[in-house]
């Protein structure tokens, strides 16, 4: 005896919609996919930023410890304060900076 079962099919409309569905379901679980590993990414740049930043900042520091250190022992040699002064870079002498005149606006 056959077995008397009806198989379901479906019409061609009907396929072609499932299929799309289903392909817009796979384009959609990739796009979250591709915006999560957007998302770490940004955050490793940012990490990343960071650190540069703090790099920097840790070699301005060292940088300006090293500034103080030669300007004490500059000025202990010398005999004299660089506060307030400029250096000739023609002559190399140790000036006292000029006063800026400060104008009240009643000329």
């Amino acid at each position: 005896m056959k077995n008397s079962k009806k198989i379901a099919k479906l019409t061609p409309a009907q396929y072609w919609e499932w299929r799309t569905t289903v392909a817009e379901l796979n384009n959609a679980k990739l796009n979250v996919e591709l915006g999560q590993h957007k998302h770490q990414i940004a955050v490793m740049n940012a990490v990343l930023a960071k650190r540069e930043l703090q790099d920097i900042i840790l070699k301005k520091i060292e940088i300006k410890k090293e500034y103080d250190r030669y300007t004490q022992e500059l000025e202990k040699k010398l005999g004299t304060k660089f506060a307030n002064k400029i250096i000739d870079p023609v002559t190399y002498e140790i000036l006292e900076e000029p006063q800026k005149e400060i104008k009240n606006g009643s000329n």
